[in-house]
């Protein structure tokens, strides 16, 4: 496991890995049982080691996406995997990660590449910093539309990137303490960062590489302990590699008459800042040729490896809210509204459906036209096509209480709790929305009434209704 895990290890799929290594004679037929409190969505799996060797077990789609995006604050986890065979523990082994809240990065000691997670080109910040860009445009003689390197020399995608420059200064940010990029850190203030006034250096460099993308550019972002920069490729090209640290071709592609990336330093677009975009490539250029950024991360291609931005997080009655990106925008129609097919008579013209209609028990006896849930259990599905499919493919699935999510009957799942139910019942595992107890004993009644109806009667009571 990582060092630190946050909600982009759960968006990218990040996976657990689990060793397990036979120093006996004899091939062995074992259990492994991962869990880690609500962090983790526990996950087992049996399996063969051959003698005097090892398998490596890849444990996917752990991650609970419910806790991390409700954190605000470090948290401590202990992962625990255990060992069994034939139901006896041969062994177990813990380990410690840190939880990081929503928004922030690691640091320079982890992923630079899951800053592009952070970096969403479609908020509406980005489109109010664009608009006053274009009016910086037109005061210099040039076209206030942005469409990136289409039709346009290096010398417009320079003055686009310092017409950005402009307009982030002009909206007078200031400095929210000092920041220290080797450790975690948050990379996205909550709420607008226009109307806070206030962001710490990697906040406000993540904020100007999302207004070069959605100018149509390829932001580049230099990160050191102290300080960032950031940048943009002036023709349509990237790295070969997400991140590099190889301060010396950055600096040589950025000198004068090569020419193929130009980045000002985030020091000068905080509030009190007098350098003009000119200077501020000077203080970029003297920067690093101290070697003062250690890592430079490519957006572009970032995009390209599939690190897609992470969904938005908005407070809402019941907590937080996440808006993923194709949400952010206007720019498709709706979805036509559903249609259902109306409710003729022409089903109940034979007699035997007349019959049946006569027979259809109308008072408060009928527990599903007086249904109140008592006498029943509910049950966390995200969706009613893929737990019929799981429950075709597995013959049976796991019946666990203690939903981490509270919701009563009829409720609406939100979007973040629906994941999670998804997540769970791909490794067979059926959540009740109530704790172990009760579900035991509900099931247990259930299956006991169902028995002796049978026995009884020869009917059986027991149902799974999907879509109630």
């Amino acid at each position: 496991l990582p060092q630190f895990i946050g909600y982009s290890d759960y968006f990218y799929g990040t996976a657990a890995h689990v060793q397990v290594r036979n120093a006996s004679g004899e091939t062995a037929l074992v259990s492994v049982f991962v869990s880690g409190g609500d962090l983790i969505v526990p996950f087992s799996e049996e399996t063969e080691v051959p003698f005097e060797s090892a398998v490596e077990l890849t444990a996917e789609g752990v991650f609970n996406p419910v806790f991390l995006s409700a954190g605000e604050e470090l948290r401590t986890v202990e992962v625990t995997a255990v060992l069994s065979q034939e139901k006896k523990e041969l062994s177990s082994t813990s380990v410690s990660v840190t939880v990081l809240p929503y928004d922030w990065w690691e640091g320079l000691s982890g992923n630079a590449e899951r800053l592009a997670g952070f970096v969403r080109p479609k908020i509406a910040d980005c489109t109010r910093v664009l608009s006053e860009a274009g009016e910086r445009l037109k005061k210099w003689k040039e076209s206030p539309e942005f469409y990136g390197y289409a039709g346009a020399d290096k010398n417009a995608v320079r003055r686009a990137v310092a017409a950005v420059f402009a307009a982030l200064r002009g909206e007078d940010i200031e400095r929210d303490g000092e920041a220290d990029l080797s450790s975690p850190l948050s990379a996205v203030r909550e709420g607008s960062i226009l109307r806070n006034k206030k962001a710490n250096i990697l906040e406000l460099a993540v904020f100007a590489a999302a207004s070069l993308e959605a100018a149509g550019l390829h932001p580049v972002l230099a990160l050191g302990r102290q300080g960032a920069g950031v940048g943009a490729w002036l023709y349509d090209s990237c790295f070969l590699d997400p991140v590099t640290d190889d301060g010396d071709i950055v600096a040589k592609y950025c000198s004068d008459g090569i020419n193929n990336l130009c980045f000002f330093d985030v020091e000068d677009v905080f509030a009190g800042g007098n350098a003009a975009y000119t200077a501020s490539e000077a203080h970029f250029r003297k920067k690093i040729a101290a070697g003062e950024y250690e890592c430079f991360v490519d957006l572009m291609r970032c995009r390209i490896g599939g690190r897609a931005p992470l969904p938005l997080r908005g407070r809402s009655g019941k907590g937080y809210e996440l808006i993923r990106e194709e949400e952010m925008t206007d720019s498709a129609a709706p979805a036509p509204l559903p249609e259902f097919d109306k409710l003729g008579g022409e089903t109940l013209k034979t007699k035997n459906r007349q019959w049946e209609r006569r027979l259809l028990d109308l008072t408060t006896k009928n527990t599903l036209l007086s249904f109140t849930g008592r006498s029943a259990l509910h049950l966390a599905c995200a969706d009613a096509d893929l737990l019929f499919e799981k429950l075709t493919e597995k013959g049976s699935l796991r019946l666990k209480g203690g939903s981490p999510v509270e919701e009563a009957f009829f409720e609406t799942q939100s979007a973040l709790s629906a994941d999670l139910f998804a997540l769970e019942l791909r490794k067979g595992i059926l959540r009740a929305f109530a704790d172990p107890k009760t579900t035991a004993e509900t099931a247990l009644r259930l299956v006991r009434r169902n028995r002796e109806a049978d026995e009884e009667t020869g009917a059986k009571i027991l149902y799974l209704a999907l879509g109630f």
